[in-house]
């Protein structure tokens, strides 16, 4: 766990680290990739379900 310091939180103000927090709160994903064009974000457990469809 990550803690900002009081005299971080002095100097920059106790809300400032709040998108870099909630970075580390959310779940992991995959980004996807059309080319070098990003299309989206995918979560990891799709990529480890068996598929039943055929191709």
């Amino acid at each position: 766990m990550l803690f900002i310091g009081p005299e971080a939180e002095m100097r920059f103000g106790r809300r400032n680290f709040m998108d870099l927090l909630s970075v580390f709160a959310a779940s992991p994903e995959f980004t996807v990739l059309l080319g070098r064009e990003e299309v989206g974000s995918v979560d990891p457990i799709v990529l480890t379900r068996r598929s039943t469809a055929r191709g």
